[in-house]
């Protein structure tokens, strides 16, 4: 269970899939709460409670939605030139790979991009200290997709965790970074 700081004030404990609201961009505080239900609140505003073991950690969110017929307009009339600048070689193999579903999964991986950027762009002095080709998506075994930075990780994103969907005519991703 982990408990949301705001302003230096708990708002309430959460589990770790429940933490990223539906926002562009936002950064919690986030502290590993070992109160069990029914403890006293005013314990929770301890400032000595990082002595006691308890570890602060620094949350921060993207999230992204796109039309599939974006960037299927921009395959068919950009081709290589969009997806080489956008897309690895191995992502525009996989996509490819999904034949009549290419569109979505190339919409996704974008989408996953956006939010990736979104969540790390508070650690870039730039915006432009990243490309796109810099991150990878990718699916584990299990189905799961992941994120690999080929260049230019930034050094204070610890862990990093992706949601990827889409449909017929819509790609969203949500991206959560675990911050040092």
């Amino acid at each position: 269970m982990l408990t949301i700081i705001q302003n230096n004030f708990p708002i309430g404990d959460v589990s770790f899939s429940e933490i990223c609201p539906f926002s562009e961009l936002i950064s919690y505080k986030v502290l590993f709460s070992h109160f069990k239900i029914g403890t006293d609140f005013r314990k929770r505003n301890d400032p000595n409670r990082q002595q006691k073991g308890e570890s602060i950690l620094k949350i921060t969110c993207g999230i992204d939605i796109i039309e599939v017929a974006r960037i299927k307009e921009a395959v068919e009339n950009l081709d290589n030139q969009f997806l080489n600048k956008i897309y690895t070689p191995f992502e525009i193999e996989y996509c490819k790979s999904k034949k009549e579903m290419k569109y979505q999964h190339f919409a996704a991986r974008f989408a996953a991009k956006e939010a990736i950027f979104k969540a790390i762009s508070p650690m870039l002095k730039n915006k432009y200290e990243i490309l796109w080709t810099d991150v990878e998506i990718f699916n584990s075994a299990d189905g799961r997709p992941n994120v690999r930075f080929i260049k230019n990780k930034p050094s204070e994103v610890e862990q990093i965790d992706i949601s990827l969907s889409h449909i017929k005519d819509y790609a969203i991703a949500n991206c959560i970074c675990q911050i040092i």
